[in-house]
Order: structure tokens, then sequence, then C-alpha cells
């Protein structure tokens, strides 16, 4: 019994995962080269980004970096929208996130969230939770 619980303890960590309040889903992973990373997936497990940093979230969306370039998700049925995509800029700004002519976030947490920090110390609340 003694020699099983490093071992679960280790499988606690590598399973952990946080629910946003707009239904995605970040998963700890098991990365043989970083060790751990953050992925995200839409509520019915299709992959948003792998290996995610820097998360703005409201009720409607999530946008960070991913793989090392920009995402944002509305909820729901939406695909997930990358910054190549020449519609990136006009979903950022509809979904309330980012302002024009400001840097940071507007989302319920208002800095921009390191995905690791989130697994380890942050339950994504709505901003109605929060009072």
């Amino acid at each position: 019994m003694l020699i099983a619980y490093p071992f679960l303890l280790v499988l606690m960590y590598y399973t952990t995962d946080v629910t946003f309040p707009n239904g995605a889903v970040l998963y700890r992973n098991f990365d043989w080269q970083t060790v751990s990373r953050g992925d995200l997936y839409t509520a019915n497990g299709v992959l948003i980004a792998r290996d995610v940093d820097l998360l703005c979230w409201n009720e409607m969306a999530i946008t960070g970096i991913g793989e090392r370039r920009r995402f944002i998700w509305l909820s729901g049925e939406h695909d997930p929208i990358y910054g190549s995509d020449p519609r990136f800029p006009a979903v950022e700004m509809a979904s309330g996130l980012i302002k024009p002519q400001e840097s940071g976030c507007e989302g319920t947490g208002r800095p921009f969230v390191n995905a690791e920090f989130v697994l380890t110390n942050l339950r994504p609340m709505r901003a109605q939770d929060r009072r």
C-alpha cells in the first residue's frame, strides 16, 4: 500500500481538469518533453488548443495562446478560430474579452492567466458566483 501512494499522487496530479463557465475544459496532460502541459477542449471533447498559456475567459468565450498561436472559442457548437484566420479580430472583439486600444483581459478574471496556474490554484467561476 505504501508503494502505491506516490503513484496515486502522480496520477491525481496528471488527471486534473478544470471546467470554465463557457463549457471549455482544461486538462493537465503528461508530456515527455515538458513534463506537464495544459490542453483545452470543448465540452464535447474537440481539441481547441494544445499546450495552452495565457488564458482569458468569460461566460461566452475563451481566448489565449496554444502551441505558440492565438486562439478563440465561442461556446457551443462553434469551431475554434486561430490567429491566422481573417475572422479572428472580429470574433475576438465580439467576444467581449479584448477592448480596442487596450491591453489585458476583460473576462471573468482580469489579467491573462497561465494554464498551469488555473490547474493548480484556480477554479473558474461565473461572474455572478464571485459575489
